[in-house]
């Protein structure tokens, strides 16, 4: 069963964000709580963790792309 990786709610101000960084590739392997991501909304930057542990099967987001905060990025 595939879960969705989601962009997180940062901030009540704007509605969207970019995703700065990407840390794995479609594909990988990765560990509940691994790194994945690294995502930036009004200047703060936050990291985003995989939920569960898997394969990622597809990166939804491009790095630079800006994202609806909650949106799915994997």
């Amino acid at each position: 069963m595939a879960t969705d990786v989601l962009f997180p709610h940062m901030s009540d101000e704007v509605e969207e964000g970019v995703l700065v960084t990407w840390f794995v590739e479609s594909g990988a392997a990765v560990d509940e709580g691994a790194l994945v991501a690294s995502v930036q909304v009004e200047k703060v930057e936050e990291e985003v963790y995989a939920p569960v542990g898997g394969q990622v099967l597809e990166l939804v987001v491009g790095q630079g792309d800006v994202v609806q905060q909650g949106a799915v990025i994997a």
